[in-house]
């Protein structure tokens, strides 16, 4: 099966590739810096260490692998190339010296270099929204995909403006004295990076398979819902009390629900009987949402009952978001995306060396899921055995990905040139 998109402009923009690139080479090292301090997130306290781990994997892997992304689909989501290729540069300079200044200034909450850092990243970001939007003004008819992406935009504006978690003061006055730091936290991920997620996996999974499922309300059912919970979880996070950060998650976990249902559906009404892996690996990502939810709301109670207690099942949650979330769904779209726009066929029609690069996505992606489901518990219950054997399958993993995506990167083969030409 060919799937190469006719709305694909065939002069799509390299430039994000820098983006992911870096996405994957961050998450290589974060998770080398847990293979060799086990211990990071497993301390009871949050340490400028852990803080700046969180910089590394949030920042620098998450939010890259957020642009990347969005830039990579929006020829696939919209049908039209990139506004300023130009921006790309820009906005992948601000961000990556913006996060370097962040780490060191983690270690050192009074350097004056850690307000520098986070202008840097505003000017990234900024650059990042005014880019993207003027791809959406060309867009005639909106669709749930591209309503998800147009609303991550929104909340990375709102982080930005937010401020950076874990500085010694929030820019704003008025969160003095807040959670305002896990309530960032949660605007980044539940709030930009997910709905990313949401938006562009609508669109390449539709196209990756050959969904032929009906057009219904239900992913403008769940867009609405998940970004409702989404805005009143940050408040909630940041204000409290318990039962309104209990009723938000539950919003936001109804919203993700329904927008499962709407994704079974799609897969189910494919064209071929089998199923790619880089669509299962998508698949089990986004049921790793309710389950993080679930860990938020335990983590939530037992901070309320004891507000003493270890920072052990905050960093479980984190882990389980980030590693269990996160990770996964961006890696599994990067393949998708990466697929459509080389037009690579699936299935028994596949040349070898794409079948080859499913083999060694699945073999990675197999070590990835042994290290996170050691991580996360022995971070929960503070074993760093565990959380240390956990690290080495999570670094092989790590390093799969990014194996296998600079593998896509290679010139398509004369066999699958051949397979294409005949097609035509």
């Amino acid at each position: 099966m060919e799937t190469t998109n006719p709305n694909v402009p065939a002069d799509a923009v390299k430039g994000p590739l820098a983006f992911i690139i870096a996405s994957l080479v961050f998450l290589c090292l974060s998770a080398a810096w847990m293979a060799l301090n086990p211990s990071l997130l497993a301390s009871p306290k949050i340490s400028p260490e852990s803080s700046a781990w969180v910089y590394l994997a949030v920042y620098g892997f998450a939010v890259s692998g957020f642009y990347g992304l969005v830039y990579r689909s929006v020829p696939i989501v919209l049908g039209v190339p990139i506004y300023s290729p130009q921006m790309v540069v820009l906005n992948l300079v601000f961000h990556i010296v913006g996060l370097l200044i962040l780490l060191p200034a983690a270690f050192y909450p009074d350097m004056p270099q850690g307000v520098m850092g986070q202008t840097f990243m505003a000017c990234g970001a900024v650059t990042f929204i005014v880019n993207i939007a003027a791809s959406f003004k060309r867009e005639e008819r909106p669709e749930p995909a591209s309503a998800f992406l147009a609303t991550s935009l929104l909340w990375l504006g709102i982080m930005i403006v937010v401020g950076i978690p874990f500085a010694k003061t929030p820019l704003i006055a008025f969160f003095s004295g807040t959670d305002w730091s896990p309530a960032t936290l949660v605007l980044c991920i539940a709030g930009a990076v997910l709905n990313a997620i949401f938006g562009v996996a609508l669109s390449t999974t539709t196209l990756r398979i050959g969904s032929t499922v009906e057009r219904t309300n239900t992913p403008w059912f769940a867009f609405v819902l998940v970004n409702s919970g989404a805005a009143w979880l940050f408040a909630a996070t940041a204000f409290g009390p318990l039962e309104f950060i209990v009723f938000c998650a539950a919003l936001y976990l109804v919203g993700v629900l329904v927008y499962l249902v709407r994704f079974t559906a799609l897969l189910q009404h494919r064209e071929e009987e089998s199923l790619d892996w880089d669509s299962k690996i998508l698949y089990c990502a986004l049921w790793m949402i309710p389950v993080s939810l679930v860990l938020f709301g335990f983590a939530a109670w037992t901070r309320h009952l004891n507000k003493d207690a270890t920072f052990q099942l905050e960093a479980a949650t984190l882990l389980a978001v980030v590693l269990g979330v996160c990770v996964p769904g961006l890696v599994a779209l990067f393949y998708q995306t990466s697929s459509i726009l080389r037009g690579d066929e699936r299935g028994a029609d596949a040349p070898l060396d794409v079948r080859l690069s499913t083999q060694i996505l699945l073999a990675a992606f197999f070590n990835y899921a042994v290290g996170v489901l050691m991580i996360i518990p022995g971070a929960w219950l503070g074993i760093e055995k565990m959380l240390g054997l956990g690290t080495l399958f999570l670094t092989v993993g790590a390093l799969g990905f990014l194996g296998i995506f600079l593998y896509m990167l290679r010139p398509k083969s004369t066999e699958a040139r051949h397979g294409s030409t005949q097609t035509a």
